[in-house]
């Protein structure tokens, strides 16, 4: 006769599904990126927006669009043959309000014969309305990472990374697009205006400093993003920094928050398990630093993910 596992398991197993929030999660709802091959009068209202910034091309336009008040037709039944397959219907497109803010994705290339890689990436909020841009955020490097809750309840952001330089020793940092509820606006997190939220600094080593960072889903149903600098000089106190990066419940306001004492001892620990790691951001959880913790069981991958993605 098979043995079921006393209730206390069950009940056990039940409360880590509920408290595990899906964080991870699809676009907001209606979200769209223009197709930039059909000319529109949202690239017009763009392009004059854009008037007098710095830009060579227009990479993205993104939209919350609205959905047609009458449902579509139902698609013909596509007659099948051998060795081929049925069509797939197209996804009904899906209108641009005229008081819709925009999402604006540009590239400047100011030397033609540089690569891709050296593009400067910008990126604005377009009030059609007014036919203004808001500048979010300037830097090469864009690197669109996907859709996130930072907390069970809240919207889902696009998250991303970017370097503040090209041909030097880059720092990345780390932002997240947003609809602020009141203004209807997209937003940036952490602009690099009010310090920014690096995560990596090349060149550390060679001045005696080791990193660790990691985006963390958070037992408590949030995101948060850590960091931790280690810094070994001879002749030099041993320094570190660690910081917590988190968006508050409900006001939906991001919080730098830095970590000292036993408080950043255990968070050093948690950043070095690497585990709950969304999106692959991570690195040095397989380094000197974090084996000197006693932490040897971090996925080795994730030390060599970041440069992997770089230039």
């Amino acid at each position: 006769m098979r043995k079921w596992p006393p209730p206390a398991i069950w009940i056990l197993v039940l409360l880590i599904f509920l408290s595990s929030p899906v964080l991870r999660a699809q676009s907001i709802e209606n979200f769209r990126w223009l197709d930039l091959r059909q000319p529109s009068d949202v690239q017009t209202i763009v392009a004059r927006a854009l008037m007098n910034e710095p830009y060579s091309m227009v990479r993205e336009i993104g939209y919350i669009g609205v959905p047609p008040k009458e449902p579509a037709p139902p698609a013909k039944a596509a007659s099948s043959t051998p060795g081929g397959s049925n069509s797939v219907p197209n996804t009904p497109k899906l209108a641009v309000p005229r008081d819709a803010h925009l999402l604006v994705i540009t590239a400047d290339r100011t030397n033609p014969s540089a690569l891709p890689d050296s593009d400067i990436l910008s990126v604005y909020d377009v009030n059609q309305r007014q036919i203004t841009a808001t500048l979010l955020l300037r830097g090469p490097g864009l690197r669109l990472l996907g859709w996130l809750r930072f907390w069970r309840e809240g919207s889902p952001e696009l998250v991303a990374t970017y370097d503040d330089c090209t041909e030097c020793q880059r720092t990345t940092f780390f932002t997240a697009f947003h609809i602020d509820m009141k203004t209807q606006q997209w937003q940036a997190r952490w602009p690099r205006s009010t310090a920014g939220a690096p995560i990596f600094s090349e060149g550390q080593e060679a001045n005696g400093g080791q990193q660790v960072y990691a985006l963390l889903d958070d037992e408590a149903g949030r995101v948060v993003l850590g960091t931790w600098a280690h810094f070994s000089t001879p002749g030099r106190p041993v320094t570190d920094v660690v910081y917590a990066y988190r968006v508050e419940y409900y006001g939906s306001h991001e919080a730098t928050e830095p970590m000292l004492g036993t408080q950043a001892r255990a968070f050093e620990q948690r950043l070095c398990g690497g585990q709950g790691v969304l999106f692959g951001l991570a690195d040095g959880q397989d380094s000197a630093l974090c084996h000197s913790l006693g932490i040897t069981s971090a996925p080795p991958s994730l030390a060599t993910r970041r440069r992997h993605r770089a230039h």
